[in-house]
């Protein structure tokens, strides 16, 4: 059976990046995550993020692909009584980064910059 473009109407699985080499290879999530808090720090008012200052990053878990459902991380930022420390719980949907929880608003789900999230698809985050 055809659909309405004349093409076959066998939907095919979508893949998951592999780095070619056939399972779900990590990218450099301390990267990502750097990228993804110093986007997002952008619109800060009162705590300035210090950019490369992510440590931690662990995978909590990961889905049936191997890939990671959840990473959590410790960042720096400075403050009104100087540098402190926060964390970020960074759940993943289809592969995908799709929310940020930060430590200060652990219910409130802030939406990560697609542009980067692309990249990541993309794996412009390989180690």
């Amino acid at each position: 059976m055809s659909s309405l473009w004349g093409l076959a109407n066998d939907a095919q699985p979508a893949t998951i990046s592999t780095g070619g080499s056939g399972e779900y290879k990590d990218q450099n999530y301390l990267r990502l995550i750097d990228d993804l808090i110093g986007d997002h720090s952008k619109g800060w008012v009162m705590n300035r993020y210090q950019k490369g200052r992510v440590s931690n990053v662990s995978v909590v878990s990961r889905d049936e692909s191997g890939r990671p459902a959840k990473i959590k991380t410790n960042y720096i930022f400075a403050g009104f009584s100087g540098k402190s420390n926060g964390v970020i719980t960074l759940p993943f949907t289809n592969g995908l980064p799709e929310c940020m929880f930060f430590f200060d608003f652990p219910n409130t789900c802030r939406t990560p910059n697609r542009r980067i999230v692309a990249a990541y698809d993309n794996y412009a985050y390989d180690q």
